[in-house]
């Protein structure tokens, strides 16, 4: 679901040596730098010429130079679509750019002298005091990019002045200080440049027009010439109010530019996803792929699928990926919360599956010890011999146990509120090892199994998303060997009662923790829904930031912390 958060490209493919095509949703003019043109150009010259795409035509809005060749990279397979709406990031806006602004307070401005009307002046020690700036407000421009206009710059500045007749017959001296309000002038324009990062994380530049300010309250300070200094005030405030619209220019693009991209850097789009073991997990990756502008929505491109830590690289799925949908859900543009939402497809549970596969968490070993009083029946020698009357059954009190394992990676739709499971088990029936003997196979089957499963929220100090398999059922079963004339008609109970008592459990022990969405720098989603609709699985989530988070992360970034 921070998937939802902002909202990578694919070189899986290409380091199998497989072709690739651009992505359904690149534009024409980045299907043009997607296009391979020799058989001749190598793999990295084709993943970095794909990495370089920004799936829209307008070179305005992404900067098409932002190279995306990090080992993780894969903008070739889009698994999940984002979208965030005018009010969201108008939230975001609002809530970060004003505090970002105000860290400018005690920046000091470069001398102003000069002469004029006879007198000769220097202001030294121009300091910025409090600098505040009003929510600024984000406007879309379909498939051209973000508009921005500023606010209320107030500025309190305090000045140490020096003034004297530059005439020997003008005797006339003074110096202080004056505490002055400078308010703009005019409306302030500004557009933002949206990239991408190596790391698939979103990049914005700031560009603004020309800052005006005017000169409002003031207080002089430190002279007997109070009147003299109120009529100079005339003279020189043209070149500061200058200086100080240039310099407000500069560290308004600047700190805003640095402390924004650093605050976007943070969010972690890998977000860790718990495995049974150490060396059993794996990473959700929803880096950043391409961004386009609607009316009034934001939308990105997300890779979606789940990855392996050690081979960031590399997939493991190797199916076809559902196109995803253009519009956001009908309910997103309705809501008056500043929200945002996520389409995922079933490839990013796919690639899930498909990491399980490889890592071989998809097999288990089912025996007397972890069957449970619960099941009903014991794997023994009296249940062999009623379950298969033809089996070979060894003398003695033995137990035997069952090697389960899925034969190729499940294959995940949504349907009816749910996500259905479909695949196929081969199950090897196994006596025990006997001293000074080997353990023997006596029976291979194949079982196809299907499932369901939910996935949901759970709310608290933060949200975790959890998934739940419902149902599991793996009948009727079949022989591998076609030569056996093993009667397994009473198979077909124990498989279903093993898919209920031992299976299921089993799975869901793996998933139990779920994965958890923590706070970052302050930003939480809340009251996050998920609705399974048409194919895919919609997630919407309210956006809020703590002042105080985002007030802490400023901190630590001027102390070198971030």
């Amino acid at each position: 679901r921070a998937t939802l958060w902002a909202m990578s490209c694919l070189l899986g493919r290409l380091a199998a040596g497989a072709s690739a095509s651009c992505p359904a949703q690149v534009g024409s003019s980045a299907r043009e730098l997607c296009h391979e043109d020799s058989a001749d150009v190598s793999l990295l010259q084709k993943a970095q010429r794909r990495a370089i795409v920004s799936a829209v035509d307008t070179p305005e809005l992404v900067d098409r130079g932002t190279a995306l060749d990090h080992p993780g990279s894969r903008c070739e397979d889009v698994g999940a679509r984002g979208w965030a709406s005018l009010q969201g990031i108008n939230y975001v806006l609002g809530s970060t750019m004003p505090e970002l602004v105000e860290k400018a307070a005690g920046v000091q401005i470069p001398d102003v002298a000069g002469e004029m009307t006879g007198f000769k002046y220097k202001l030294s020690g121009v300091k910025i005091n409090h600098f505040h700036m009003g929510k600024p407000v984000a406007d879309f421009e379909e498939g051209v990019g973000m508009m921005l206009s500023l606010h209320d710059f107030i500025l309190d500045v305090i000045v140490h002045y020096d003034v004297e007749g530059k005439d020997w017959y003008n005797p006339l001296f003074s110096g202080g200080s004056i505490r002055m309000e400078f308010k703009q002038k005019g409306n302030v324009h500004g557009n933002f440049h949206i990239g991408i990062t190596a790391d698939g994380n979103p990049q914005v530049e700031l560009k603004v027009g020309s800052i005006e300010l005017m000169i409002g309250d003031y207080d002089v300070d430190g002279t007997f010439f109070e009147g003299l200094i109120e009529l100079l005030i005339g003279i020189f405030k043209d070149k500061l109010e200058a200086t100080l619209s240039s310099t407000i220019k500069g560290i308004v693009e600047k700190d805003v530019n640095m402390y924004l991209n650093k605050f976007l850097n943070s969010v972690n789009l890998h977000l860790p996803l718990p495995g049974p073991t150490s060396d059993h997990h794996g990473i959700v990756d929803l880096s950043l792929c391409y961004f386009e502008i609607g009316g009034d929505y934001l939308a990105v491109g997300i890779h979606g699928a789940i990855i392996d830590p050690a081979q960031p690289g590399k997939t493991f799925f190797n199916g076809v990926v559902p196109k995803l949908h253009q519009s956001p859900p009908g309910t997103f543009l309705a809501d008056p919360n500043p929200n945002i939402a996520m389409e995922m497809s079933s490839y990013t549970f796919d690639s899930g599956f498909a990491l399980l596969q490889a890592q071989g968490v998809l097999r288990t070993t089912i025996d007397t010890g972890n069957l449970g009083s619960e099941a009903g029946v014991a794997l023994d020698v009296p249940t062999a011999r009623s379950l298969v009357p033809h089996a070979p059954v060894p003398r003695g009190a033995l137990n035997f146990a069952i090697d389960v394992e899925s034969e190729h990676a499940p294959t995940v739709f949504f349907d009816a509120g749910l996500i259905h499971l479909k695949g196929q088990l081969r199950m090897d029936l196994r006596w025990p090892s006997l001293p000074g003997m080997e353990s023997t196979v006596f029976l291979s089957l194949r079982a196809p199994f299907s499932a369901n499963a939910n996935i949901t929220f759970t709310e608290g100090q933060e949200e975790v998303v959890k998934l739940a398999l419902n149902h599991l059922s793996c009948t009727p079963i079949t022989i591998l060997d076609n030569n056996t004339s093993h009667n397994i008609e009473g198979l077909n109970t124990l498989v279903d009662t093993l898919a209920i008592n031992v299976l299921t459990p089993y799975v869901n022990d793996l998933v139990k923790d779920g994965m958890p969405l923590h706070p970052t720098n302050g930003i939480r989603l809340e009251a996050s829904q998920l609705q399974i609709d048409q194919g895919f699985l919609e997630a919407s989530s309210h956006i809020s930031i703590s002042q105080e988070g985002f007030a802490k992360f400023i901190d630590d970034v001027l102390h070198g912390k971030v």
